[in-house]
């Protein structure tokens, strides 16, 4: 059914928050890393397309 949500639901949203909170956490912390040991440019080109991929991923899952 459209629009219906239970706790279930709401308890899965909350879990999947935390989740991407945390890998953007973690990923702010790696670019802190790479930048501090000087990482080859294709490793922190790497680094940024992940954190732009999960920041899309946090965006759907806020829609949701």
């Amino acid at each position: 059914m459209t629009g219906y949500r239970n706790e279930d639901d709401d308890g899965v949203r909350m879990q999947l928050q935390v989740l991407i909170s945390e890998l953007q956490a973690d990923v702010q912390e790696m670019a802190g890393l790479l930048d501090r040991t000087q990482a080859n440019d294709d490793v922190k080109h790497l680094a940024a397309r992940i954190a732009d991929r999960l920041d899309g991923v946090a965006d759907l899952a806020e829609r949701t």
